[in-house]
């Protein structure tokens, strides 16, 4: 009986033992136990950081010589023009629409390295590199040291984080942050010193004024610390956040007068991702086939839609009143599609959204390598499904696994009630590379017997790499020959970008972008004919189109046709009564026309949806044949602000100038027109 009593009570010491040290292989002692802890994991850091850097530079170099390297289009244009105003004239006038941390960062760096891509990219890589050590930091912390190593050369090797890392958009930061966040909140457990929830919290308030995905996960961790009732760290964690926060809510109350905590893109998004015609993967509006200028016009298409004028807050609810509404008018399609939302953030294909990643593979050998769609979406095909067996394998042995849990059923919630794209679901990686080298390292220790879950494998790995009509396909040739061609035409090479925008139309005639920079090129080369029959096949396609509509208006007016040009600017206006280019262009038609009226009238609607140099001198010689001599001055200030090295508003001006009798202004403005011609 004695020997039958004492066994059970040694095996569960020993079961008690081996889980206390399986939760990590380093010492909970004082400081010097974890300084000695984070010495012992100094070459996996190292060797991390190395591996990671070293990929990303060799990866920047051979990007640098396809025409890509300067293309920057949809969230990398916004957010590069949107850093040049912050340097040139500030924040934009109201709110926040997107979220500023991105934009901000983006204008220091360009304030120090210059307006070109090296500088933002080369620095990005050693962020990039810098997470990959975090990682390492990160497995090593909760896991056997192996984990350290298998997990900071895995993230040093994630292909779509090296070609991320290089573009002008945001998860390079967020998931820098948010991997800092887990640490700090791993180790605010494990050591009970405050300093850890204060970089927490300060990690989790930048990563929500980058992207505010991370935002339910924040409040989840509060949760969990109030539940665990651990008062200090909830305390100083929450804090942290919110103050860090609270400068660009502020920023949006006195500045943009209206109560946004963030941004005013979310209802937007809402709606984008949840309407009855949303298929959960594209980014367009219903009302708008096209996202240009969507981040412009969506309070205007609001007003429209309600009848009532709307602020940026307004706006953004009433789009998340009609995503909601859909839900409950056609219940069985939106459910239908939320979980369809919910297998895309699951399936291993990198959607595109800015542009294709597998494109990349194009030039780079390293992403061709590293990242592909052939019978397996490599990577995240097979590190997602792994993540979740390795969760499984680790829940009972590692409690701080529970952490990695929250975190990623969080995001896959927070990406799925949206619509999915792959750079969303970026800020994933991290935790499933370190559920990955901690469950392999505990199976190299044997240290866990719970090795059924490696059943499901099998099924998870074929969940996410199989392939329907119902998702998006890479198409990497078409999608590289869009690429260069748009790049080579923002260059101003449209010679060069023509073949290449040929070529991706042949290889994927439904790429309709691909098409209307075609058709955008031939005009820049006055084949306007050419661009006539692209328009008119587009159109066959989708005939309310408002933004191909006015396209088409312009190449018709190059030709002469004018009565024709008029009546599809009005037709593209009738559709979307608030865009700029419809209305400036009938404007300017009707202005030639005779037709002053209307003209001003349309040319007044363009400038106050977007301020343009040619509609202010329009409007000002309006002014000045009404009189108001005082008002056509201001226009051709405001002209001159807008485009500086444009020499016509500056001569205009020293005309006025020379009537008002002001001779030095207009020896000035007329030195400074001569200058710029």
């Amino acid at each position: 009986m004695k020997q039958n009593t004492v066994a059970p009570a040694s095996r569960a010491s020993s079961q008690n033992r081996t889980h206390s040290s399986s939760e990590s292989q380093i010492p909970q002692g004082d400081e010097r136990d974890r300084a000695t802890a984070y010495r012992a994991l100094l070459p996996a850091i190292l060797t991390a950081f190395a591996a990671a850097l070293v990929l990303r530079l060799l990866y920047l170099w051979e990007y640098s010589f396809d025409p890509t390297w300067t293309l920057s289009i949809l969230d990398q244009k916004y957010n590069a023009d949107i850093a040049r105003k912050l340097l040139e004239s500030g924040p934009p006038e109201g709110p926040w629409f997107r979220p500023p941390g991105y934009p901000i960062f983006l204008a220091i760096v360009r304030a120090i390295t210059g307006d070109g891509f090296w500088g933002v990219r080369i620095i990005q890589a050693i962020i990039g590199a810098a997470s990959a050590a975090l990682v390492a930091v990160l497995a090593g912390r909760v896991f056997p040291a192996p984990a350290a190593w298998i997990a900071g050369l895995a993230m040093a090797a994630y292909g779509p984080l090296i070609v991320s890392d290089a573009e002008v958009l945001s998860p390079v930061l967020v998931i820098f942050l948010n991997t800092l966040m887990l640490l700090a909140i791993i180790e605010t457990r494990r050591t009970g010193a405050l300093g850890w929830p204060l970089i927490a919290g300060l990690s989790a308030g930048l990563s929500t004024i980058v992207r505010p995905d991370v935002l339910p996960f924040l409040a989840a961790a509060c949760v969990i610390f109030l539940l665990q009732r651990r008062w200090q760290p909830l305390a100083v964690f929450a804090m942290t956040a919110a103050l860090t926060i609270l400068p660009i809510t502020l920023d949006n109350l006195l500045r943009g007068r209206e109560p946004v905590l963030i941004s005013t893109n979310g209802g937007v998004n809402f709606w984008i991702g949840n309407n009855p015609q949303a298929d959960g993967l594209s980014v367009n509006l219903p009302e708008k086939t096209t996202w240009s200028g969507g981040w412009e016009d969506y309070r205007e298409i609001a007003e429209a839609q309600s009848g009532t004028g709307q602020t940026h807050t307004s706006a953004a609810s009433h789009f998340f009143r009609k995503g909601i509404a859909s839900y409950r008018r056609q219940p069985g399609i939106m459910f239908r599609l939320l979980a369809a939302k919910f297998y895309y953030f699951g399936h291993g294909l990198e959607v595109l959204n800015s542009r294709d990643d597998y494109a990349s593979g194009y030039y780079s050998h390293i992403a061709g390598a590293l990242l592909w769609a052939r019978g397996i979406y490599f990577p995240f095909g097979i590190v997602l499904p792994m993540a979740l067996v390795s969760l499984l394998l680790c829940w009972r042995s590692i409690p701080q696994v529970n952490w990695f849990a929250t975190y990623l059923f969080c995001y896959w919630v927070t990406i799925s009630l949206f619509f999915v794209a792959g750079r969303f679901r970026l800020p994933v990686v991290p935790v499933c590379i370190v559920l990955i080298a901690g469950a392999a390292a505990l199976l190299l220790a044997k240290r866990s017997a719970r090795t059924w879950p490696l059943y499901l494998l099998p099924v998870l790995l074929l969940a996410s790499n199989y392939r329907y009509a119902g998702i998006w396909q890479p198409g990497r040739p078409a999608q590289y020959h869009f690429m260069a061609g748009t790049a080579l035409e923002n260059s101003g090479k449209p010679d060069d970008a023509i073949p290449h925008l040929r070529k991706a139309v042949e290889l994927d005639p439904n790429l309709g972008d691909a098409a209307l920079f075609l058709a955008d090129a031939l005009r820049t080369k006055n084949d306007a004919a050419g661009a006539e029959a692209i328009y008119r096949n587009l159109l066959a396609r989708d005939p309310n189109n408002s933004s191909i509509l006015c396209w088409y208006g312009e190449v018709v007016s190059l030709q002469g046709r004018f009565g024709e040009a008029r009546t599809l600017f009005q037709k593209s206006l009738a559709i979307h009564p608030k865009q700029f280019d419809a209305n400036m262009n009938l404007g300017v038609l009707l202005l030639q026309e005779g037709d002053l009226a209307t003209a001003r009238e349309h040319l007044r609607t363009a400038d106050a949806i977007r301020p343009h140099p040619a509609a202010k001198l329009i409007l000002a010689k309006f002014a000045i044949e009404e009189g108001n001599l005082a008002e056509a001055r201001r226009l051709y200030e405001e002209a001159i602000r807008i485009d500086p090295g444009n020499p016509r508003p500056h001569r205009a001006l020293a005309a006025l100038l020379s009537q008002l009798g002001d001779a030095n202004g207009a020896r000035a403005a007329l030195a400074q027109a001569s200058a710029l011609e």
